[in-house]
């Protein structure tokens, strides 16, 4: 880890532009002042659409050997690019094939 990657990181984390419609980032549902939550019941996406669960905590997530409420990211790469395309979380498409 470096200066510069830790720097990225950040800016990506807060970057609206990485949804499809430029409204929400990684930071909508983690967000640094809930303890990076949501702070919902059930958190909300892209458009108002609604997932169907609460945005869990970032804190000590490399430390977790599975990612997501359900475990179903094995690795935090693996985790960083599901909520890109799922179409409740940021929306965008799938160009893997």
């Amino acid at each position: 880890m470096t200066a510069a990657k830790v720097e990225l990181g950040r800016m990506l984390f807060f970057e609206v532009r990485l949804s499809a419609d430029g409204t929400v980032s990684c930071a909508s549902c983690h967000d640094p002042k809930r303890a990076f939550t949501d702070g919902r019941t059930v958190a909300e996406g892209i458009g108002g659409r609604r997932g169907v669960r609460n945005s869990p905590t970032l804190l000590n997530a490399m430390f977790s050997t599975g990612q997501f409420w359900d475990g179903r990211a094995g690795t935090l790469e693996e985790q960083a690019k599901m909520p890109l395309i799922n179409p409740s979380e940021m929306g965008n498409e799938s160009h893997e094939s």
